[in-house]
């Protein structure tokens, strides 16, 4: 049975079986149905038309069944196949078989009439099969052509929607007002341009324009306002809000809100600074003034080292005043670094300096250090070089505190990563070691003004060297950054490398 299906010569003759015993058997309803509703007199043989009628029916029936289930099967294909006339879009059928009809109906002659109905009749019975060969491929609705029209058109409304959303959002605030009003103008004046005259249209356009321009200049004062913030958050206080005359009077409020803002973190950064150098000169007259009593403290101290002491205890008592004066007169010295660091009065010359050789240097200066605190050095240096425009006055004196600080906090039997590198027009010099002490603070705060790692304070030290070498870094143009990672101390010195600006 499944091989009978497929074969063509049984469509064909389906197709015969359905249509012409088909249309015998309409048309012997009808007569019949004539005969029997309108009582009409006929000397034909009712018993002969309703066997014909019914037989022809049944035949037509039997076609019908097996074209319906034969529809999609054909040989050398397994499953459903659709063929050519099987994959027009419904609609696109719908659309013809009605444009058939219509010309059926128009027909004024019975030969075009005849005609018309068997051409529109073979196509139903082709649409049927059609339709029945793509319900069982289950393509009815994916392949309709209004679907598809559907979703190309949804695709071209989502891209103009995005394009026009983007080209509106790109205006400025002023056009976009003119053009929301523009839209609001042209849609009233289609509503009520069929029931307005001359006159009355060109008032109303008259006063829609006078809204426009209204309605603008409001959004230029909302634009003025808006920079004046957009100013205020730069840190620009030398730019009071000023709006244009015919301002709203809540937006003139909001503009004097906002100068008092201003003028108030004002005040409070001039007041900060004012603070800032009033402690820079507290410290430095400080220092002065320690310096040289302190200066005869330990040139008195010198002396007595000099002299014969009359006990040990005397002795002892000599090394603690002089270590004590020393570390004074660090102090003092590191006090009056600080405050010429953070005012920029130290002179600055900066010149080609290799990091490699700097680095090199620094580490054998603290070699023996180093060593009495077990702790081993290990140095990455860049290759071929990493020349850096510095001032190498002051970046030593930065290495030197960072050598410092590894020496009397570093963990002993630790190593000390020392690296040199350079990547496009920076060059960097790398310290890392592990802490002796937690280290529970942040770096933010290690680089401030007399704050340690040691907090219980128990080493020597003023907790000014780091905060020393962020501002020798910054006179030199270059980046001071500490980073913290549990007990992990890493230190990152970042300088212009040398030809970079040519």
């Amino acid at each position: 049975m499944k091989k009978l299906l497929e074969k063509p010569w049984a469509k064909a003759l389906a197709f015969l079986l359905t249509l012409l015993p088909g249309t015998a058997a309409v048309y012997g309803g009808v007569e019949l149905v004539y005969i029997y509703v309108y009582n009409v007199h006929t000397d034909r043989r009712l018993d002969m038309l309703w066997a014909v009628t019914a037989v022809c029916a049944v035949v037509a029936a039997a076609a019908l069944v097996f074209s319906l289930s034969a529809a999609g099967h054909w040989p050398g294909h397994e499953g459903i196949h659709l063929t050519w006339v099987e994959k027009i879009p419904v609609d696109l059928f719908v659309l013809g078989l009605t444009c058939v009809w219509y010309i059926y109906l128009d027909a004024v002659y019975y030969p075009s009439a005849t005609l018309g109905l068997a051409v529109f009749v073979a196509l139903a019975y082709l649409f049927v099969l059609a339709f029945t060969a793509r319900c069982k491929a289950g393509t009815v609705l994916s392949d309709l052509l209004a679907l598809r029209l559907l979703r190309l058109f949804s695709r071209g409304a989502v891209w103009t929607w995005r394009h026009l959303r983007r080209l509106f959002l790109g205006l400025p605030l002023a056009w976009k007002t003119a053009a929301v009003l523009l839209a609001v103008m042209a849609a009233d004046l289609l509503i009520f341009a069929y029931g307005m005259d001359g006159g009355q249209a060109a008032l109303y356009v008259t006063l829609h324009l006078v809204l426009l321009g209204a309605a603008i200049w409001q959004v230029l004062a909302l634009r003025q306002l808006q920079q004046g913030g957009e100013k205020l958050a730069e840190g620009d206080f030398s730019h009071p809000v000023t709006l244009s005359r015919g301002a709203l009077p809540e937006l003139k409020r909001h503009a004097e809100n906002l100068n008092s803002v201003q003028a108030g973190i004002q005040r409070a950064v001039e007041e900060k600074m004012k603070s800032e150098r009033l402690k820079t000169q507290l410290i430095t007259n400080v220092s002065h003034d320690i310096k040289t009593p302190l200066t005869s403290i330990v040139s008195y101290v010198d002396l007595l080292k000099k002299e014969e002491m009359p006990s040990d205890a005397a002795r002892e008592y000599l090394a603690v005043l002089d270590r004590q004066s020393q570390r004074l007169r660090k102090l003092t010295e590191d006090l009056v670094e600080a405050s010429k660091a953070s005012t920029g009065n130290i002179p600055v010359s900066l010149a080609p300096t290799d990091l490699n050789v700097l680095l090199s240097q620094v580490c054998g200066e603290y070699q023996q250090r180093l060593e009495k605190q077990v702790l081993e050095p290990v140095l990455s240096l860049c290759e071929p070089g990493a020349a850096a425009m510095a001032d190498g006055r002051l970046l030593w004196r930065v290495l030197d505190n960072l050598m410092s600080n590894i020496c009397k906090y570093a963990m002993p039997g630790t190593r000390v990563y020392l690296t040199t590198e350079r990547e496009g027009d920076t060059a960097r010099m790398v310290v890392r070691n592990i802490s002796r002490y937690p280290l529970n603070i942040s770096a933010d705060e290690l680089t401030e003004r007399f704050v340690r790692g040691d907090s219980s304070r128990s080493t020597e030290g003023s907790g000014l060297g780091l905060s020393i070498a962020t501002s020798l870094m910054s006179l030199q143009g270059g980046g001071f950054r500490l980073t913290i990672d549990g007990d992990l101390f890493k230190v990152t010195l970042t300088l212009p490398a040398a030809g970079a600006e040519e």
